[in-house]
């Protein structure tokens, strides 16, 4: 069975897991291996008690003790998060507005609260390097309504021979964008700027398979029927 462990704080990983026929590997064997690829490829110790896994972005946390192959199946994505705790958080604002002042990126939102860090600085510089580079437009999909979810087939011969960081996805609450980079030699891109309908963005994801991507929309409202991929313009739009 094949597995995607994505972390998506501090400096985002993704690490695919190939897991053994014998059905005992538990999600605590899951963040063990995690943690040690992590630190071996960004030179970054997570520490294990701090860290919680769950199927979703913001789903409830899976006990380290708990079997994997009862709850997934092949391809699954797994989330890899850090919890911070209130004592945390609060050593971690009074340290750095010490050290920064105002300059500081966390904040607390009313005196007496409890203090709560806020989301790093982006970084511009390589933003502004990922936007430079070239992209061909993949055309070719097809997508399915299903009761819940929409889901989008692209094509792309030998996509699933990539490593699973080099096929990202991004999600708004009205579009989306499929970016696989240096496949033989080239970037291909993937995107609707207008969907046909609202969809939860957290609750959205992609699966790669040998020679397609999967992308799965959760939809806002389940009544919705999708008619097209697009929206398209009414008059006077």
């Amino acid at each position: 069975m094949k597995l995607f462990l994505h972390y998506e704080q501090q400096q985002p990983f993704t690490l695919k897991v190939e897991l053994p026929d014998d059905n005992k590997t538990t999600f605590g064997d899951l963040k063990s291996k995690f943690i040690e690829t992590y630190r071996a490829k960004l030179g970054i110790h997570l520490p294990a008690q701090s860290l919680a896994m769950s199927l979703t972005r913001r789903g409830r946390t899976i006990q380290d003790r708990c079997l994997v192959a009862p709850r997934v199946t092949d391809g699954e994505d797994i989330f890899v998060k850090t919890q911070v705790s209130g004592t945390d958080a609060d050593n971690a604002l009074r340290a750095n507005q010490n050290k920064r002042g105002d300059m500081s990126y966390y904040y607390a939102h009313r005196p007496g609260a409890a203090f709560v860090p806020a989301e790093p600085p982006k970084m511009v510089a390589k933003a502004e390097a990922s936007r430079a580079e070239t992209f061909h437009t993949l055309g070719s999909y097809s997508y399915e309504d299903a009761d819940q979810f929409v889901s989008v087939s692209v094509s792309l011969d030998g996509v699933g021979s990539l490593p699973a960081d080099q096929v990202t996805t991004s999600f708004a609450s009205t579009s989306f964008e499929l970016l696989i980079r240096n496949h033989n030699g080239k970037n291909y891109r993937f995107a609707v700027p207008r969907l046909h309908a609202a969809i939860v963005p957290s609750e959205c994801s992609h699966r790669v398979r040998p020679n397609r991507v999967i992308v799965k929309l959760k939809k806002e409202k389940k009544e919705d029927h999708w008619f097209d991929l697009m929206k398209k313009k009414a008059i006077g739009e």
